[in-house]
C-alpha cells in the first residue's frame, strides 16, 4: 500500500462527511423572474444561450461564453460575440493564477468537474480563433493577427511536445492579416510556418488571395472516460461525422477547390496526457487503497469474531477489539473509496465543427450575397454569416450544422450553491446584466 494512504485519511474522512450532506442550496440559484428580466430584452435565437450563463455561474461561464460566442456570430450579433469571447479569452488568459480555484484543481478529493471550465487546448484555440474573424470584420487587421497567434499559442500548452504548436490554420490566418496589413516579411514567416506544420497549406502560400473563404463543416470531438474508475480523458469522432467534399458557390458555379485547413478531431486526439491525468491517476489509485484497507479492514474483523469462541477471556477481549478495530477501518475506508472522485472532466464546447476549409481567391467575387457554401453534392446551400472587406482584402466565414441548434442546459451541482461560490456566483449574475 502507498505510504501517502494514511497521510489523506483525515482530509478523505472529512471530505466524505461533508459530500454526503450536499445538497443544492436554492437561495443561490438564479430566481425565474431574474433570469426571465435578464433575457427578455436578448435575440430570440440566443436566449436558451443567454439563460445557460446566467444560471451556470463561474464555474461554466468559459463554456457557456463560449458556447454564446459562437451562436452569435452565426447569427450575425456581432457585438454580442465580441463580448463573450472577449470575456472567455480574459478568463482563458487567467488560467495560472495563484487562487482558491487552481489549488482545488491541484486536490486529490475535488472532481474536475468542480473547477471553473477553461477547455482543451484545441477549444481554447478556438476561442481566440473566433475573436481573429470578428477582428477581420472589423478590419483591424492587427488585431486578427494577434488573435490567431493567441490560438497558436494556445495549441503550444498542449501536453505533447511532438505536436504543440501543429495548428497551421492559425498561422496561415496570421499570415493573411499580415499580408492585408501590407505587412509582407512578416505575413510570408507566418505563411511558411503554416506549410511547414500543416502540408495540406502548402500550395496556398504562394498565392494567398486578397479574398478568404472560411468554411466550417462537421461535429466537435467526442469527450469519454476511460480507465477503471474513468478517470482518463479521451476523445473520439462524432459518428455524425462523414467524409464529404466542401464546395463554394457563387450563384450556381462552383468556385475553386477549398484545402481542408484544421482538423479539430486531430487537435483534439493529438494533445497528449494533460497534468490532470496524473492527478486523476493518482486519485485512482487512491481510490484502490482506499478499498484494499476496507478489505483489510473486513479480515481483522473476521480474525476477531474467531477469537471470540476462544475459552481464554483474554483472547477474547482481544477478539471483540479487532473486532472494533477491522470494522472501524473498513467503514472508514469505504467512505474514503466513495468520496475520492477521479472522474474525468467531459465538459464539451459542442458546436465546434470537425473540418476547417480555405478557399483563396485572388480579387473579392462581385457579390458577396451570392456566396455560398455546400458540405457536400446534394446539400442545401449555407448562406455565408459574415461577408467583410476592408481596404484590399475581404473575406467570408460559413458554419454548418449550426450551432445555434445545439442548445446548452444549466448544468448546477452541490458545490455552485456553496455560501462562497453562491455569493461569487449572485456577482457574476450581476456583471452579466451590465456586460450584455
Amino acid at each position: 500500500m502507498r505510504k501517502s494512504y494514511w497521510f489523506f485519511v483525515a482530509a478523505a474522512l472529512v471530505e466524505t462527511l461533508l459530500s454526503g450532506c450536499a445538497s443544492i442550496d436554492r437561495n443561490y440559484l438564479a430566481q425565474p423572474a431574474e433570469i426571465q428580466a435578464f433575457i427578455a430584452n436578448k435575440p430570440a435565437e440566443l436566449r436558451p444561450f443567454f439563460k445557460t450563463l446566467f444560471e451556470d455561474g463561474e464555474r461554466n461561464a468559459v463554456l457557456n461564453e463560449d458556447r454564446l460566442g459562437l451562436a452569435a456570430l452565426e447569427a450575425r450579433h456581432y457585438a454580442i460575440a465580441e463580448h463573450a469571447l472577449d470575456d472567455a479569452i480574459a478568463r482563458i488568459d487567467a488560467i495560472y493564477a495563484n487562487n482558491p480555484q487552481a489549488e482545488a484543481a491541484r486536490s486529490n478529493f475535488h472532481q474536475e468537474k468542480v473547477k471553473d471550465f477553461k477547455g482543451e487546448a484545441y477549444e481554447r484555440a478556438m476561442t481566440y480563433y473566433y475573436r481573429g474573424l470578428l477582428y477581420l470584420r472589423s478590419g483591424e487587421y492587427d488585431n486578427a493577427r494577434a488573435a490567431f497567434l493567441g490560438a497558436s499559442r494556445q495549441d503550444r500548452f498542449s501536453e505533447n511536445p511532438s505536436y504543440n504548436e501543429d495548428f497551421g490554420l492559425m498561422d496561415y490566418l496570421a499570415g493573411w492579416s499580415s499580408m492585408c496589413m501590407g505587412d509582407q516579411a512578416s505575413a510570408q514567416d507566418h505563411l511558411r510556418r503554416a506549410a511547414r506544420v500543416t502540408p495540406s497549406l502548402t500550395n496556398l502560400i504562394d498565392n494567398p488571395g486578397k479574398f478568404l473563404a472560411i468554411m466550417e463543416s462537421g461535429y466537435a470531438p467526442l469527450k469519454i472516460r476511460e480507465g477503471k474508475y474513468q478517470e482518463l480523458l479521451q476523445f473520439t469522432d462524432n459518428p455524425a461525422n462523414r467524409n464529404s467534399d466542401v464546395r463554394l458557390y457563387q450563384g450556381h458555379a462552383a468556385v475553386g477547390t477549398p484545402v481542408m485547413a484544421g482538423d479539430l478531431y486531430y487537435q483534439a486526439e493529438t494533445q497528449g496526457v494533460r497534468v490532470v491525468d496524473t492527478i486523476n491517476a493518482d486519485k485512482a489509485q487512491f481510490k484502490n487503497n482506499a478499498y484494499t484497507a476496507a478489505g483489510v479492514g473486513g479480515v481483522i474483523a473476521r480474525t476477531g469474531t474467531m477469537m471470540t469462541f476462544s475459552r481464554d477471556s483474554k483472547s477474547r477481549d482481544a477478539g471483540l477489539a479487532m473486532i472494533a478495530a477491522g470494522a472501524l477501518v473498513s467503514l472508514i475506508s469505504s467512505g474514503i473509496a466513495a468520496a475520492t472522485t477521479p472522474e474525468a472532466d467531459i465538459r464539451t464546447w459542442e458546436g465546434l465543427p470537425r473540418h476547417i476549409y480555405l478557399e483563396p481567391l485572388e480579387t473579392p467575387p462581385s457579390d458577396l450575397g451570392a456566396l455560398t457554401m455546400k458540405v457536400h453534392a446534394a446539400s442545401e446551400p449555407v448562406s455565408f454569416a459574415v461577408n467583410s472587406q476592408h481596404g484590399e482584402c475581404g473575406f467570408a466565414w460559413a458554419h454548418f450544422p449550426s450551432a445555434k441548434q445545439q442548445l446548452p442546459q444549466a448544468q448546477i451541482i452541490p458545490e455552485d450553491t456553496g455560501e462562497q461560490r453562491g455569493q461569487e456566483n449572485m456577482a457574476f449574475r450581476e456583471r452579466l446584466k451590465t456586460q450584455f
